[in-house]
């Protein structure tokens, strides 16, 4: 395509993936301070894909990329609530009291945080000489930075492991850590009526979802031609 004589950049295809993060990469496209990055992980795809929000080097599971910058806003922006659920380990036995806490919000340093849902999921016992553990599964819906992490240390509880286990409603299903794939265009759509824009689809098909080669639309019934009432009188 061309015009004035020269070559029009052709559109952007849109791609969405979903990664399951392991440890010891930075969620970042590029970083002089870190020795990894995620995008690492998914070699050469044709185009530059970047993380749709953050997770810290020190944590894993699931991780969006894509190039599309609609879709990145409307799944991170504080306005849309999308839940994320974490699964936590801390430190310590966590009691109804920290649970309630958690689940009203804590007072941090860049204010208070919104209402979570927070579910103890076991108590696991110490090692010789170490205190229990606690696995705990926590679902936010706004995104401060190390914000489940800042929440149960305020609340006293350290945080030991970390764990994304799904964004809105998608989950890391059987993905294994440092493995990805691309993301069907019902999970998009998905993902995008959960963030609040119900009937939006998008932009373009994700790679492996093409829409049906040469299908012609149904053509509509022709109204019938009768016959005007003031000839049809006489």
């Amino acid at each position: 395509m061309r015009l004035d004589g020269e070559a029009l950049p052709k559109p952007q295809r849109h791609l969405y993936y979903v990664l399951n993060k392991p440890l010891g990469y930075t969620s970042t496209k590029r970083d002089p301070h870190a020795s990894l990055t995620v995008t690492e992980l998914l070699g050469d795809l044709g185009s530059r894909v970047y993380p749709v929000g953050r997770l810290d080097v020190d944590s894993s599971g699931l991780l969006l990329l894509s190039n599309d910058g609609d879709f990145a806003f409307q799944l991170t922006h504080p306005r849309h609530k999308v839940p994320k659920t974490y699964h936590v380990v801390v430190r310590g036995a966590m009691d109804p009291m920290a649970v309630r806490q958690l689940s009203t919000g804590i007072d941090l340093v860049d204010g208070r945080t919104a209402p979570a849902e927070v579910k103890v999921l076991a108590t696991l016992p110490g090692g010789y000489g170490q205190p229990a553990k606690t696995e705990v599964e926590i679902v936010l819906r706004e995104g401060k930075k190390r914000q489940v992490r800042r929440m149960c240390a305020a609340a006293g509880f350290p945080v030991l492991e970390l764990t994304r286990v799904s964004m809105g409603p998608l989950t890391l299903g059987r993905l294994k850590t440092g493995k990805w794939r691309a993301l069907t265009g019902e999970e998009v759509t998905a993902l995008l009526r959960c963030a609040g824009g119900a009937g939006q689809e998008p932009t373009a098909k994700p790679p492996g979802e093409a829409r049906q080669a040469g299908a012609k639309a149904k053509p509509k019934p022709r109204p019938r031609q009768g016959v005007p009432r003031a000839r049809r009188a006489r």
